[in-house]
C-alpha cells in the first residue's frame, strides 16, 4: 500500500480540474428542488469560503487542494449509484444531492496550510540516522485550525448537519444521514440505537457506504 505522500502525488488536481469540479458542484446545487431552499445563500457561503480549494483531510484521502469538493462529488455519485441499485425511486435527486454534496460541510474553513520539515532518504544525503542518509526538505501540508478560528458545535457529522440546515430544510431522514454518515466510527462510545436507525432509515447506511467507498476505494490506490 502506498504512503499518504505517494497517494497525494498521484491524485493531486491541477487548476483546471479544481475549476471543473467547482462548476459541476454548483450546477448540481442549482438543481435542488426543495421548498424554501436557499440555494443562492448556500452558493454565496461556499464561494466566500475555502470549500472549493480545501482538502478533505490532513493526511489521508484527498489531502490536497480541491480535495473536499472532489470527495463530495464522489460521494454524491456513489450514493446515486447505490440508491439506484438498492432502493430505486425511493429518494429524489434533490435529496441525494443535499446529503451527498453537503455531508462534509464541517470541513469548510477547517484546515490551514503550514510548512513542515520532512526527511527524504537518499544515498547521497548529507545527514545520517539509523535508517540511512537523508536531507531535510520543507513541504507544504495541512493542519486543523485552532478552535477559535473554525466552526464549533459538536462532532463532525453534527457540525455538517447544522451548517447544511442553515440553507436547506432537510427532512428528518436526510438530517440523520448527514449526522451519522461516519456511523459512529471515531466516536468515544457506541452511538445509541444506531443499528435501529440504519434499519429504519435506508438513507443513513447508503450515505455511510457511499462515503466509505469513495474514501477507501475511489480515492485510494
Amino acid at each position: 500500500m502506498k504512503s499518504p505522500a505517494a497517494r497525494k502525488e498521484i491524485f493531486m488536481l491541477n487548476r483546471e480540474q479544481v475549476e471543473n469540479n467547482k462548476i459541476k458542484f454548483l450546477q448540481l446545487i442549482s438543481e435542488i428542488d426543495i421548498p424554501d431552499a436557499d440555494t443562492q445563500g448556500l452558493v454565496d457561503y461556499l464561494l466566500g469560503s475555502d470549500f472549493f480549494t480545501a482538502p478533505a483531510s490532513t493526511q489521508y484521502h484527498c489531502n490536497w487542494e480541491g480535495g473536499l469538493c472532489y470527495h463530495s462529488l464522489n460521494v454524491y455519485e456513489t450514493l446515486s449509484e447505490l440508491a439506484d441499485r438498492y432502493v430505486p425511486g425511493k429518494y429524489s435527486k434533490s435529496s441525494l444531492i443535499v446529503v451527498g454534496l453537503l455531508h462534509d460541510l464541517a470541513k469548510v474553513n477547517f484546515y490551514e496550510k503550514f510548512i513542515m520539515n520532512k526527511k527524504v532518504y537518499t544515498p547521497n544525503g548529507s545527514k545520517h540516522d539509523n535508517q540511512g542518509n537523508f536531507d531535510w526538505f520543507a513541504e507544504e501540508a495541512y493542519k486543523v485550525k485552532d478552535a477559535n478560528d473554525r466552526f464549533l458545535g459538536g462532532e463532525h457529522g453534527f457540525n455538517s448537519m447544522i451548517i447544511a440546515n442553515r440553507y436547506i430544510p432537510m427532512t428528518y431522514e436526510e438530517t440523520l444521514a448527514v449526522l451519522h454518515h461516519h456511523a459512529g466510527l471515531g466516536e468515544s462510545k457506541q452511538l445509541f440505537d444506531l443499528s435501529a436507525i440504519m434499519n429504519k432509515y435506508a438513507l443513513v447506511p447508503l450515505l455511510h457506504m457511499a462515503d466509505f467507498l469513495s474514501t477507501f476505494i475511489k480515492e485510494a490506490c
